[in-house]
């Protein structure tokens, strides 16, 4: 029961002024009653709570992370496991760079996300790099970005972005160059054309290159 309770309340106290205790305390006891008396629902309600992958480092095929403090995932409407045209990495040889991307096609306006990173030799924190460093003239979707609307991709005129190379950050935690398999976290703050900022927080990836 507490768990339950736990779980559901945490979110709310977060979006309520903390020295406003009156109300936190008020709605706290309010979610209490309610899983008291319709246990069931609660259960359900803690169900359709989305939660991160775990940190993994095998190779599975996972992407996840905090956008605002929200759970963000790769998803697709109708498909229970997206697939890697949806999510990955792209590894070049030649510069050694790696393009992690993601995309959630189940809102109204689809996002993507896409990030960079060079010279990765080994284990380690690399800076998120604010473009494609293989590309000549590089344009917006050649850099890194979150775009909350993806049906005008191509303009990137909704799209978040690096201001500069120190903005975000990559931790590889795990590096298989010989089963070609990395792992990590990563995190990073975004600004659109207006300075409005996205926070990424608690980021991790585990995918095969």
């Amino acid at each position: 029961m507490s768990y339950c309770y736990s779980r559901i309340l945490k979110p709310l106290n977060v979006q309520i002024m903390v020295n406003n205790y009156s109300i936190v305390k008020k709605i706290n006891l309010l979610f209490l009653l309610f899983c008291l008396t319709n246990l069931n629902s609660c259960f359900l309600l803690l169900d359709d709570l989305p939660e991160l992958p775990e940190e993994t480092k095998s190779g599975l095929d996972t992407f996840g992370m905090l956008l605002n403090d929200e759970v963000w995932e790769p998803s697709v409407p109708g498909i229970l496991v997206p697939t890697s045209d949806t999510k990955g990495v792209i590894y070049n040889s030649d510069s050694k760079s790696m393009r992690f991307f993601a995309k959630n096609n189940s809102k109204e306006n689809h996002e993507i996300i896409e990030f960079f990173i060079q010279d990765v030799n080994e284990e380690g924190v690399y800076e998120i790099k604010i473009k494609n460093s293989i590309v000549d003239e590089p344009s917006c979707t050649d850099s890194t970005r979150y775009n909350p609307n993806t049906n005008n991709s191509y303009d990137c005129e909704e799209a978040y972005k690096l201001l500069s190379n120190q903005s975000g950050i990559v931790n590889i935690n795990f590096l298989d160059t010989i089963n070609k398999i990395v792992a990590g976290t990563f995190e990073g703050e975004l600004f659109n054309k207006n300075g409005q900022k996205i926070s990424i927080t608690e980021g991790r990836f585990d995918f095969e290159y």
